[in-house]
């Protein structure tokens, strides 16, 4: 039976552990069924590891897979200032859908991250009250308008 003791020992430790120390659950990651840039009429999906090429004029979508309750999706440039813009969140029974629309063109060549974060803190949470981590995407700007980059690769 003292064979036992050291697994039960572990196993609530390892229970704790999955809580937080205080007993509040651990923030997991926010499960993106969709991220994507918008401009030109069109969309193309933002990389999770990496970066992606925007254009100037792009908007930004995201939806998650989870009903969030104080989520917000922000736009920092470089130096993590926020990037004045237009945000929308439509809440439902199974996802959250969130936007974010600049409000003047990013700069030509500019890094930006996009950030699905809390509302009001960092951590943000599920209408349950679970919390999740906040996401972020790396956008960097095209430096050349799409009939520049056509006009030299002829």
């Amino acid at each position: 039976m003292t064979a036992r003791a050291p697994i039960a020992c572990c196993a609530l430790l390892l229970a704790a552990a999955a809580s937080g120390a205080d007993g509040d659950a651990v923030p997991q990651p926010v499960p993106v069924a969709e991220a994507v840039a918008l401009s030109g009429g069109g969309s193309h999906a933002l990389r999770k590891d990496g970066e992606s090429t925007v254009a100037p004029g792009a908007t930004f979508r995201l939806l998650a897979a989870v009903p969030l309750a104080d989520a917000r999706l922000a736009l920092y440039d470089a130096d993590e200032a926020l990037v004045p813009a237009a945000e929308s969140a439509e809440v439902g029974s199974t996802g959250t859908r969130l936007e974010v629309r600049p409000a003047r063109r990013l700069r030509r060549g500019g890094r930006y991250a996009l950030r699905l974060e809390g509302a009001a803190g960092r951590e943000l949470h599920d209408v349950a009250g679970r919390p999740y981590r906040p996401v972020s995407f790396t956008v960097v700007v095209s430096a050349e308008p799409p009939a520049a980059r056509r006009r030299r690769s002829r």
